[in-house]
Protein backbone atom coordinates (compact mmCIF):
# COMPACT_ATOMS: atom_id res chain seq x y z
CA UNK A 1 0.00 0.00 0.00
CA UNK A 2 1.07 3.64 -0.42
CA UNK A 3 1.58 4.03 3.34
CA UNK A 4 3.84 0.92 3.37
CA UNK A 5 1.28 -1.27 5.11
CA UNK A 6 1.35 -4.94 4.10
CA UNK A 7 -2.05 -6.57 4.60
CA UNK A 8 -3.64 -9.97 4.09
CA UNK A 9 -6.97 -9.42 2.34
CA UNK A 10 -8.82 -11.98 4.49
CA UNK A 11 -7.69 -10.16 7.64
CA UNK A 12 -8.69 -6.59 6.81
CA UNK A 13 -11.31 -5.00 9.03
CA UNK A 14 -13.35 -2.29 7.22
CA UNK A 15 -13.03 1.32 8.34
CA UNK A 16 -9.44 1.06 9.59
CA UNK A 17 -7.77 2.28 6.41
CA UNK A 18 -5.69 5.42 6.02
CA UNK A 19 -7.47 7.49 3.39
CA UNK A 20 -7.43 11.27 3.50
CA UNK A 21 -10.70 11.39 1.52
CA UNK A 22 -12.47 9.12 4.00
CA UNK A 23 -14.15 10.22 7.18
CA UNK A 24 -13.10 6.86 8.67
CA UNK A 25 -9.39 7.43 8.10
CA UNK A 26 -7.11 5.85 10.73
CA UNK A 27 -3.58 7.31 10.64
CA UNK A 28 -0.80 4.73 10.83
CA UNK A 29 2.47 5.18 12.72
CA UNK A 30 5.27 2.77 13.55
CA UNK A 31 4.77 3.33 17.29
CA UNK A 32 1.22 4.66 17.81
CA UNK A 33 1.18 4.99 21.62
CA UNK A 34 1.20 8.80 21.45
CA UNK A 35 -1.84 8.87 19.15
CA UNK A 36 -4.23 7.14 21.57
CA UNK A 37 -4.55 7.75 25.33
CA UNK A 38 -5.58 4.09 25.74
CA UNK A 39 -2.25 2.97 24.31
CA UNK A 40 -0.24 5.43 26.39
CA UNK A 41 -1.89 4.07 29.55
CA UNK A 42 -1.33 0.49 28.41
CA UNK A 43 2.34 1.15 27.69
CA UNK A 44 2.87 2.58 31.17
CA UNK A 45 1.27 -0.46 32.82
CA UNK A 46 3.21 -2.91 30.67
CA UNK A 47 6.46 -1.15 31.57
CA UNK A 48 5.76 -1.32 35.31
CA UNK A 49 3.24 -3.79 36.78
CA UNK A 50 3.38 -6.37 33.96
CA UNK A 51 7.16 -6.23 33.54
CA UNK A 52 7.72 -6.66 37.29
CA UNK A 53 5.41 -9.70 37.47
CA UNK A 54 6.99 -11.31 34.40
CA UNK A 55 10.54 -10.85 35.71
CA UNK A 56 9.60 -12.33 39.08
CA UNK A 57 8.08 -15.45 37.53
CA UNK A 58 10.19 -16.10 34.46
CA UNK A 59 12.77 -18.33 36.17
CA UNK A 60 9.95 -20.63 37.30
CA UNK A 61 8.55 -20.64 33.77
CA UNK A 62 11.92 -21.54 32.29
CA UNK A 63 12.50 -24.31 34.83
CA UNK A 64 9.14 -25.83 33.96
CA UNK A 65 9.46 -25.24 30.20
CA UNK A 66 13.12 -25.28 29.07
CA UNK A 67 14.02 -23.74 25.72
CA UNK A 68 14.01 -25.99 22.67
CA UNK A 69 17.20 -26.83 20.78
CA UNK A 70 17.62 -24.24 18.02
CA UNK A 71 19.59 -26.61 15.82
CA UNK A 72 16.66 -29.02 15.65
CA UNK A 73 14.98 -26.56 13.31
CA UNK A 74 17.61 -26.87 10.59
CA UNK A 75 17.06 -29.49 7.88
CA UNK A 76 20.57 -30.48 6.81
CA UNK A 77 19.31 -32.58 3.91
CA UNK A 78 17.29 -29.72 2.44
CA UNK A 79 19.82 -27.08 3.52
CA UNK A 80 17.10 -24.85 4.93
CA UNK A 81 15.48 -23.67 8.16
CA UNK A 82 12.46 -25.91 8.85
CA UNK A 83 11.34 -25.16 12.43
CA UNK A 84 7.90 -26.74 12.04
CA UNK A 85 9.24 -29.99 10.62
CA UNK A 86 7.34 -29.58 7.37
CA UNK A 87 9.98 -31.58 5.51
CA UNK A 88 9.55 -34.57 7.81
CA UNK A 89 7.12 -37.36 6.98
CA UNK A 90 5.81 -37.17 10.53
CA UNK A 91 6.56 -33.98 12.44
CA UNK A 92 7.25 -34.44 16.13
CA UNK A 93 4.43 -33.27 18.34
CA UNK A 94 5.23 -30.25 20.49
CA UNK A 95 3.12 -29.75 23.54
CA UNK A 96 3.20 -26.95 26.09
CA UNK A 97 6.79 -26.08 25.17
CA UNK A 98 8.74 -23.40 23.32
CA UNK A 99 7.82 -23.31 19.64
CA UNK A 100 10.40 -22.55 16.97
CA UNK A 101 9.05 -20.59 14.05
CA UNK A 102 9.54 -17.59 11.80
CA UNK A 103 13.36 -17.42 11.79
CA UNK A 104 16.40 -19.01 13.38
CA UNK A 105 16.90 -18.08 17.03
CA UNK A 106 13.31 -17.03 17.76
CA UNK A 107 11.16 -19.12 20.09
CA UNK A 108 7.69 -18.58 21.53
CA UNK A 109 6.05 -19.97 24.68
CA UNK A 110 2.31 -19.41 24.89
CA UNK A 111 1.17 -17.89 28.16
CA UNK A 112 -1.97 -20.03 27.89
CA UNK A 113 0.14 -23.15 28.34
CA UNK A 114 2.42 -21.56 30.94
CA UNK A 115 -0.10 -19.61 33.01
CA UNK A 116 0.03 -22.13 35.87
CA UNK A 117 3.68 -21.14 36.40
CA UNK A 118 3.04 -17.46 35.67
CA UNK A 119 -0.28 -16.63 37.36
CA UNK A 120 0.76 -13.12 38.45
CA UNK A 121 1.99 -12.30 34.96
CA UNK A 122 -1.30 -13.49 33.50
CA UNK A 123 -3.35 -11.45 35.97
CA UNK A 124 -1.23 -8.32 35.51
CA UNK A 125 -1.43 -8.54 31.71
CA UNK A 126 -5.20 -9.02 31.68
CA UNK A 127 -5.65 -6.10 34.10
CA UNK A 128 -3.36 -3.84 32.06
CA UNK A 129 -5.04 -4.63 28.76
CA UNK A 130 -8.59 -3.97 29.91
CA UNK A 131 -10.85 -3.69 26.85
CA UNK A 132 -7.82 -3.75 24.54
CA UNK A 133 -7.23 -7.48 24.92
CA UNK A 134 -5.20 -9.57 24.98
CA UNK A 135 -6.28 -10.05 21.40
CA UNK A 136 -6.22 -13.23 19.37
CA UNK A 137 -2.99 -15.10 18.46
CA UNK A 138 0.29 -14.17 20.15
CA UNK A 139 0.23 -13.97 23.95
CA UNK A 140 3.38 -15.33 25.57
CA UNK A 141 7.10 -15.16 26.15
CA UNK A 142 9.45 -14.70 23.19
CA UNK A 143 13.15 -15.39 23.06
CA UNK A 144 15.59 -14.00 20.50
CA UNK A 145 18.93 -15.78 20.40
CA UNK A 146 22.12 -13.82 21.08
CA UNK A 147 23.78 -12.23 18.03
CA UNK A 148 20.84 -12.74 15.66
CA UNK A 149 18.10 -10.81 13.93
CA UNK A 150 14.69 -11.56 12.53
CA UNK A 151 13.44 -11.34 8.98
CA UNK A 152 11.59 -8.28 7.71
CA UNK A 153 7.88 -9.07 7.73
CA UNK A 154 4.35 -7.80 8.33
CA UNK A 155 1.64 -9.57 10.32
CA UNK A 156 -0.99 -8.37 7.85
CA UNK A 157 -3.91 -7.81 10.25
CA UNK A 158 -5.10 -4.22 10.50
CA UNK A 159 -7.28 -4.70 13.58
CA UNK A 160 -4.42 -5.58 15.94
CA UNK A 161 -1.20 -4.08 17.29
CA UNK A 162 1.74 -5.86 18.93
CA UNK A 163 3.28 -5.15 22.33
CA UNK A 164 6.75 -6.16 23.54
CA UNK A 165 7.52 -5.91 27.26
CA UNK A 166 11.21 -6.40 28.18
CA UNK A 167 11.69 -9.22 30.70
CA UNK A 168 15.41 -9.91 30.32
CA UNK A 169 16.80 -7.73 27.54
CA UNK A 170 20.50 -6.75 27.55
CA UNK A 171 21.86 -3.65 25.87
CA UNK A 172 21.99 -4.12 22.12
CA UNK A 173 18.40 -5.30 21.55
CA UNK A 174 15.67 -3.52 19.66
CA UNK A 175 13.29 -3.40 16.75
CA UNK A 176 12.92 -1.49 13.48
CA UNK A 177 9.38 -0.68 12.33
CA UNK A 178 9.09 1.05 8.96
CA UNK A 179 12.78 2.02 9.33
CA UNK A 180 12.15 3.63 12.76
CA UNK A 181 14.16 2.11 15.61
CA UNK A 182 13.07 1.46 19.20
CA UNK A 183 15.34 -0.08 21.82
CA UNK A 184 14.28 -3.03 23.96
CA UNK A 185 16.11 -3.17 27.29
CA UNK A 186 15.39 -4.44 30.79
CA UNK A 187 13.87 -1.63 32.84
CA UNK A 188 13.02 0.36 29.72
CA UNK A 189 9.63 1.17 28.24
CA UNK A 190 7.48 -1.45 26.59
CA UNK A 191 7.11 -1.14 22.82
CA UNK A 192 3.73 -0.92 21.08
CA UNK A 193 4.04 -1.26 17.33
CA UNK A 194 1.82 -1.28 14.29
CA UNK A 195 2.63 -4.74 12.97
CA UNK A 196 1.06 -4.12 9.56
CA UNK A 197 4.18 -2.10 8.70
CA UNK A 198 7.40 -3.95 7.75
CA UNK A 199 9.45 -4.67 10.86
CA UNK A 200 12.19 -6.86 12.31
CA UNK A 201 13.83 -7.43 15.69
CA UNK A 202 17.54 -7.69 16.45
CA UNK A 203 19.80 -8.82 19.28
CA UNK A 204 23.47 -7.83 18.99
CA UNK A 205 24.22 -8.81 22.61
CA UNK A 206 26.07 -11.94 23.72
CA UNK A 207 23.08 -13.47 25.52
CA UNK A 208 19.41 -14.16 24.83
CA UNK A 209 16.69 -11.54 24.92
CA UNK A 210 13.35 -12.38 26.57
CA UNK A 211 10.15 -10.35 26.12
CA UNK A 212 6.52 -10.81 26.98
CA UNK A 213 4.64 -10.41 23.72
CA UNK A 214 0.92 -9.77 23.45
CA UNK A 215 -1.29 -8.45 20.72
CA UNK A 216 -4.04 -5.96 21.47
CA UNK A 217 -7.02 -4.69 19.54
CA UNK A 218 -6.53 -1.49 17.59
CA UNK A 219 -7.96 1.35 19.73
CA UNK A 220 -9.86 2.73 16.73
CA UNK A 221 -12.21 -0.25 17.13
CA UNK A 222 -15.31 0.40 19.22
CA UNK A 223 -15.84 -1.76 22.31
CA UNK A 224 -18.62 -3.71 20.56
CA UNK A 225 -16.32 -4.39 17.60
CA UNK A 226 -13.54 -5.68 19.84
CA UNK A 227 -16.02 -7.96 21.59
CA UNK A 228 -17.39 -9.22 18.27
CA UNK A 229 -13.89 -10.03 16.97
CA UNK A 230 -13.02 -11.86 20.18
CA UNK A 231 -16.18 -13.94 19.84
CA UNK A 232 -15.51 -14.62 16.15
CA UNK A 233 -12.05 -16.02 16.84
CA UNK A 234 -13.36 -17.97 19.85
CA UNK A 235 -15.89 -19.71 17.60
CA UNK A 236 -13.15 -20.37 15.04
CA UNK A 237 -10.81 -21.92 17.63
CA UNK A 238 -13.58 -24.03 19.12
CA UNK A 239 -14.48 -25.31 15.65
CA UNK A 240 -10.81 -26.15 15.04
CA UNK A 241 -10.80 -28.43 18.08
CA UNK A 242 -14.28 -29.95 18.03
CA UNK A 243 -14.75 -30.36 14.27
CA UNK A 244 -11.24 -30.56 12.85
CA UNK A 245 -9.59 -32.29 15.79
CA UNK A 246 -6.64 -29.90 15.74
CA UNK A 247 -5.07 -27.64 18.38
CA UNK A 248 -5.28 -23.91 17.52
CA UNK A 249 -2.16 -21.78 17.79
CA UNK A 250 -1.24 -21.04 21.39
CA UNK A 251 -3.07 -23.96 22.99
CA UNK A 252 -1.26 -27.04 24.30
CA UNK A 253 -2.69 -30.54 24.19
CA UNK A 254 -2.59 -30.95 27.98
CA UNK A 255 -4.69 -27.83 28.52
CA UNK A 256 -7.12 -28.80 25.75
CA UNK A 257 -7.46 -32.34 27.12
CA UNK A 258 -8.53 -30.92 30.50
CA UNK A 259 -10.95 -28.52 28.81
CA UNK A 260 -12.49 -31.35 26.76
CA UNK A 261 -12.89 -33.50 29.86
CA UNK A 262 -14.48 -30.73 31.94
CA UNK A 263 -16.61 -29.37 29.10
CA UNK A 264 -14.93 -25.96 29.31
CA UNK A 265 -14.06 -26.27 25.63
CA UNK A 266 -17.71 -25.53 24.83
CA UNK A 267 -17.65 -22.26 26.79
CA UNK A 268 -16.71 -19.36 24.50
CA UNK A 269 -15.10 -17.56 27.43
CA UNK A 270 -12.52 -20.36 27.58
CA UNK A 271 -11.33 -19.17 24.18
CA UNK A 272 -11.93 -15.46 24.71
CA UNK A 273 -10.26 -14.98 28.09
CA UNK A 274 -6.64 -15.63 28.97
CA UNK A 275 -7.55 -15.81 32.68
CA UNK A 276 -10.50 -18.15 32.19
CA UNK A 277 -11.61 -20.12 35.22
CA UNK A 278 -14.36 -22.73 34.83
CA UNK A 279 -17.52 -21.96 36.82
CA UNK A 280 -17.61 -23.76 40.13
CA UNK A 281 -20.22 -26.47 40.27
CA UNK A 282 -22.65 -26.32 43.14
CA UNK A 283 -22.37 -29.40 45.34
CA UNK A 284 -25.37 -31.68 45.05
CA UNK A 285 -27.64 -31.60 48.06
CA UNK A 286 -27.78 -34.96 49.87
CA UNK A 287 -30.96 -36.92 49.25
CA UNK A 288 -33.36 -36.93 52.16
CA UNK A 289 -33.99 -40.35 53.58
CA UNK A 290 -37.62 -41.35 53.83
CA UNK A 291 -38.56 -41.83 57.44
CA UNK A 292 -40.81 -44.87 57.97
CA UNK A 293 -43.86 -44.75 60.22
CA UNK A 294 -43.61 -46.35 63.69
CA UNK A 295 -45.86 -47.35 66.53
CA UNK A 296 -49.35 -45.92 66.42
CA UNK A 297 -48.48 -44.00 63.23
CA UNK A 298 -47.84 -47.34 61.46
CA UNK A 299 -51.41 -48.40 62.17
CA UNK A 300 -52.74 -45.09 60.82
CA UNK A 301 -50.64 -45.47 57.74
CA UNK A 302 -51.90 -49.01 57.22
CA UNK A 303 -55.54 -47.91 57.59
CA UNK A 304 -54.87 -45.06 55.17
CA UNK A 305 -53.56 -47.51 52.58
CA UNK A 306 -56.39 -49.94 53.15
CA UNK A 307 -59.33 -47.53 53.14
CA UNK A 308 -57.78 -44.58 51.58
Amino acid sequence: MDNRQQLLSQYVYPGLGEDAASGESVPRAAYPHDAYPELAELRAKLSTEVAAAARAEFDSVLNARPLADDEDGFDADAGEWDPLGLNEEEAEEEDETWQKAAWFGWQFLSLRGAKTTAPKTTAALVAAMGDLGPAHRFVGFTRQKADSRGTVHSDGRNYMLSTLTPVDAPEGCGIFVDDEEATIVTGGDAVILDNTLPHYIYNTADRDRICLMSECWHPALAAAERDALATLFAVKDRFTVLDLGMAPWGYGEDDLAKALKSGAVNDLDYWRRLDYEPPKRKPKAPKKKKVGASGRNKKKAAKSRAFG
